[in-house]
């Protein structure tokens, strides 16, 4: 008898290792027709009980978790079982689309009314929609919504950290490096901008919008070692929907040059300090 009962997944092996090609390859970016073959996917696993790899799901680590896996012959013959028991473990296979403390509408007029008091890390999609993150972060979301046919192009990353003591809840936006790189500039929607500034003033209300984006932000344009022409664009998109906001282009250029110059500093000081002691160890 199977110990995990995978005999119970209605898909043949074969079929696995074939939706796996593709599977791989819609989930790390958007694609049109990705939902067809995620369906099969979802519908081949419809009736298994992933109670069956309980014993899992008090590690904490997912990648330790994936080398058991392919360490175990019965649970290594099912190619797609660690994606879609990452997928239950996480909280995206139980009518994830319809709970609003997941899939949370920050973007509405009446949202700062509305929203629960503990929103989650999440991903911010160019029309504005929130979808919060499960227990291993963001990676495992962004692949579930570009299987499940969201599109996630220029998708915003929403990072927070509450400080256990004083309680402030600590916001940060950016793209997702995981999947674009470093350095990449991202440009926000009018979408995104809103849900931004609604976060702020939920959270953060005492901190002015140019404050806010100077410290809270990455990729941007408004963080040393963005891009100025990003700076330009998103300046000009935050002003245009926020006229009531006090901001100053002038004054963020220079906040971020100021950035930039320091951080130059920090790199060849880096850089002499390395070379000293490469010299240092040549003697």
């Amino acid at each position: 008898m199977l110990k995990y009962h995978t005999g119970d997944i209605e898909l043949s092996i074969n079929d696995e290792f074939m939706l796996k090609t593709e599977i791989d390859k819609r989930a790390v970016t958007f694609s049109e027709g990705s939902q067809f073959f995620f369906e099969k996917v979802l519908a081949g696993y419809r009736n298994y009980d992933f109670s069956h790899l309980a014993e899992f799901d008090e590690e904490r680590d997912i990648d330790k978790i994936r080398n058991l896996f392919r360490e175990d012959s019965e649970l290594a013959s099912r190619p797609l079982l660690f994606m879609m028991y990452a997928f239950k473990r996480n909280g995206f296979l139980d009518d994830y689309f319809n709970n609003k403390s997941r899939v949370v509408d920050i973007l509405g007029a009446k949202a700062l009314i509305d929203l629960p008091n503990n929103i989650p890390e999440g991903i911010i999609t160019e029309d504005g929609k929130f979808y919060g993150v499960g227990r291993d972060g963001h990676i495992w979301l962004y692949n579930f919504l570009n299987l499940s046919g969201v599109r996630t192009n220029d998708c915003l990353r929403y990072s927070n950290f509450v400080d256990p003591e004083t309680k402030y809840r600590n916001q940060f936006f950016s793209c997702l490096k995981e999947f674009h790189g470093v350095g990449k500039s991202l440009y926000v929607t009018e979408q995104q901008a809103i849900v931004m500034n609604n976060l702020r003033k939920k959270y953060d209300y005492k901190t002015s919008l140019q404050d806010f984006l100077l410290t809270h932000t990455a990729d941007l344009g408004f963080r040393a070692g963005d891009s100025s022409i990003a700076l330009k664009v998103n300046f000009d998109t935050f002003a245009k929907t926020f006229p009531e906001e006090p901001l100053n282009r002038s004054e963020m250029f220079q906040a971020k040059k100021a950035g930039d110059i320091m951080r130059q500093g920090y790199d060849n000081a880096g850089s002499t300090f390395a070379s000293t002691s490469r010299d240092d160890r040549a003697k």
